[in-house]
């Protein structure tokens, strides 16, 4: 993983601090990553995937394909997650909301493919699968 990050600054030609920064994280956090002391968190790859949207999830979190996303990928996924999104996020973490809140994208019906699975991530870095097969 410290790698990737490597590379990313290598690719963005900015310097760990000026990531740091465009990131709103600690300096300290990116040369814990850089270092290989620390992995980063689910929040911190979050942040690099909305400021960086040119950078390939794939690649950042699987280390699979190119650094930079495909030129065939769809605009819909090339979009910023959106702000209503982020804010229900935000206020959720402030008031350690529990609630489940959803949001459909604008312009969207509510027939539609379903999802297939759901991840569920915990703060303590364990997680659980929710699957719609049918075993």
């Amino acid at each position: 993983m410290k790698d990737r990050f490597k590379q990313i600054l290598e690719h963005l030609g900015a310097s760990a601090s000026e990531f740091a920064d465009k990131l709103g994280v600690q300096r300290s956090a990116v040369s814990h990553i850089l270092s290989g002391r620390n992995n980063p968190s689910l929040e911190f790859l979050q942040k690099v995937l909305i400021h960086y949207p040119q950078i390939s999830p794939d690649w950042l979190l699987l280390g699979t394909g190119n650094i930079t996303r495909d030129s065939s990928v769809s605009a819909i996924q090339q979009k910023e997650m959106p702000s209503d999104l982020i804010e229900v996020s935000v206020e959720a973490r402030k008031n350690k909301n529990t609630d489940v809140k959803e949001i459909k994208p604008s312009g969207t019906s509510s027939e539609g493919p379903s999802p297939e699975k759901i991840i569920v991530l915990y703060p303590d870095g364990t997680f659980q699968v929710y699957s719609s097969r049918n075993t």
